[in-house]
């Protein structure tokens, strides 16, 4: 596949260096994490040195609230001998009033089958344990990603480095800021300027290559190793990058163009590959898993599957319900698409390939107002969702049961607006920026890892 989209890639289109203000928190230098050798042992390290396979199962925060002396913990044991005898106490009294229940003496001749029963019963619970529970989130609040800053004003995007704990915050004023990500000072790394461009998306190539659009004629990319920036010329019949994703593969851009278009570029070359064209102007779009085909919703509730390799549309779809499709997230086995009528439905991926009509695993209902953004935690067993509209308006879903988390958002955590939000690459941190300048972050704490 790869071999037939390169022969289709001409250099037609020009690329420019352009200067762009960089600045950095420590040293000036092209490898802007020198100086943050403490947090990161200089990126180039982590993504081309011995040290690339990081250690994903070492916790890369300490939470103070989780340690207990050695005087606090023999208190609570002491309490607890106490607490038991006297629980003892009181069941022998209360035996003796009114003789000991069938239960409690249970059967007098155990067999192997009972023993067996309690294995498997043990082995339930211990595997079971593993897994994130419904119902209750365990969730911490942060202090805010962007707090040594605030400079990105109406927040773009936030993306985690997929093997160095920081993030990039991009604004709509143009600038990107990178920070550490330690939930106690997450500190400014860098900062750039991109003159003149709204930066109303971005995506990261392998952890070294930032690429932000926006509403003009061109893109821009930023190598966070050299510390150079590029700016790109857009081919002439496409007018701007406002809306893009990356493919999972790290070699496809997919962003949607006018009048139902979806152009396909390579990440390499950043050439047009080619342009779908759906019924329908696009309004979200997401690859697959495996990154061979790439869902379309629209502005009506029709959703297109494109096939790369073919170069074709290869099926259709309607979403359930939906009038205006605003989002869609894609996993290994789930599709889950947002409308502008507030309804998120879940789909089975295998049955929207199957069929053009396919029935919802669930309608989810705890928004009212338009969907602007989902998001599916590494493991998919969360969902995120959030609406701009309303303050505070986001929810987390659990999954296989697909229900909401009672306690997220919570009275106490304020975020504002919610547009946009991310999880880190292992599930450990969630981010939500806000159409203002602020992007909190929350630890999650099922996940011991960054």
């Amino acid at each position: 596949m790869d071999s037939d989209l390169d022969d289709i890639i001409h250099d037609s289109h020009p690329t420019t260096s352009v200067p762009v203000k960089s600045e950095a928190s420590d040293d000036e230098t092209p490898e802007i994490f020198i100086g943050k050798e403490r947090v990161l042992k200089k990126l180039e390290q982590l993504t081309k040195g011995p040290g690339y396979e990081v250690d994903r199962k070492r916790p890369v925060w300490h939470d103070e609230d989780d340690d207990t002396s050695d005087d606090d913990e023999e208190t609570n044991k002491t309490a607890y001998k106490r607490k038991k005898l006297d629980k003892n106490q009181r069941t022998r009294e209360l035996h003796k009033l009114s003789g000991e229940p069938d239960w409690v003496k249970g059967p007098r001749d155990s067999d192997s089958s009972d023993d067996e029963l309690a294995q498997t019963a043990t082995k339930f619970v211990e595997k079971d344990s593993s897994r994130l529970q419904e119902g209750v989130l365990v969730i911490k609040r942060l202090k805010d990603l962007n707090r040594s800053t605030y400079t990105e004003k109406k927040i773009s995007s936030v993306i985690f480095h997929p093997t160095s704990t920081v993030a990039i915050c991009t604004g709509e004023n143009g600038v990107a800021n990178i920070y550490t990500v330690d939930g106690k000072k997450n500190e400014k790394l860098h900062s750039i300027a991109f003159e003149n461009f709204d930066i109303t998306c971005a995506g990261l190539v392998d952890g070294q290559e930032l690429i932000v659009g926006g509403r003009t004629k061109n893109f821009f990319t930023y190598d966070l190793l050299s510390g150079k920036s590029k700016k790109i010329l857009l081919p002439k019949n496409i007018t701007k990058l406002k809306k893009f994703v990356i493919s999972p593969c790290g070699k496809f851009i997919a962003s949607v163009g006018r009048f139902g278009e979806i152009h396909l570029f390579s990440v390499k070359s950043k050439e047009l590959i080619r342009t779908f064209k759906q019924e329908y102007f696009c309004s979200a779009l997401a690859f697959t898993a495996d990154s061979k085909s790439i869902f379309c919703h629209s502005i009506s509730n029709e959703v297109t599957i494109l096939d790369i390799a073919g170069g074709r549309i290869s099926h259709k779809w309607s979403d359930d319900g939906c009038i205006n499709g605003s989002t869609i997230s894609v996993t290994e086995n789930l599709v889950a698409t947002g409308s502008k009528q507030g309804v998120v439905n879940i789909y089975d991926i295998n049955d929207v390939r199957k069929t053009q009509y396919p029935q919802t695993k669930k309608a989810i209902l705890n928004l009212t107002t338009a969907i602007t953004a989902t998001v599916f935690n590494p493991s998919s067993e969360i969902l995120a969702m959030c609406s701009v509209d309303v303050a505070e308006a986001a929810r987390m879903i659990h999954f296989p049961s697909l229900t909401a988390f009672n306690n997220f958002p919570g009275q106490i955590s304020r975020f504002g607006h919610p547009r946009v939000m991310a999880f880190s690459p292992m599930g450990g941190f969630f981010a939500v920026g806000n159409r203002n300048k602020t992007v909190a972050l929350y630890r999650l704490k099922h996940y011991n890892n960054y």
